[in-house]
């Protein structure tokens, strides 16, 4: 069997890694990193060629921009903005707790993406960009620094796919 797990806090790690060995399973590789969507994505052949992309990934706490040219990682960077800062700004603007800013943020998004689901409210809807567009503009900036710093090393190379994750 090939296995592909994914997980990031270490009494998780060590849970799977209990589970999977009394079930009589060994691991081949265990990553905690984007590196692992584009191992997923080689395997599952979402890129089928060997161009140049770009995977987004928005954690809780951090988003990892990461631009690979042939399989190979070109930039990787992470800043400290994630789906949290969007939590901690509903927390700020309702003065809510952090249990329902994050299922506030759960709903709108939801209604955001959903299109069979009617469009919020004008006014939540406001609010919600304003809380939203400062974070989205900071990951923007760092996606366009880190598309600057690999232009030189992709030699005139256009980035082909984005993939966002998170």
């Amino acid at each position: 069997f090939d296995i592909c797990l994914v997980a990031a806090p270490a009494l998780l790690v060590q849970a799977i890694k209990d589970i999977v060995h009394a079930a009589d399973l060994q691991i081949e590789r265990l990553e905690i990193s984007s590196i692992v969507y584009v191992r997923l994505m080689k395997h599952i052949a979402a890129v089928k060629d060997n161009s140049t992309f770009l995977i987004i990934d928005i954690g809780a706490s951090k988003t990892e921009i990461n631009i690979f040219d042939d399989w190979v990682p070109v930039i990787q960077r992470a800043i400290q903005i994630g789906g949290m800062t969007i939590t901690r700004g509903i927390e700020d603007k309702f003065k809510n707790d952090a249990q329902a800013s994050a299922a506030l943020k759960q709903l709108i998004a939801t209604e955001i993406v959903d299109q069979t689901r009617p469009a919020p409210d004008p006014e939540s809807s406001k609010a919600w960009h304003a809380i939203v567009e400062p974070v989205m503009l900071l990951i923007i900036s760092d996606i366009k620094r880190s598309i600057q710093l690999a232009m030189p090393k992709l030699k005139n190379k256009t980035i082909t796919k984005i993939f966002l994750t998170g």
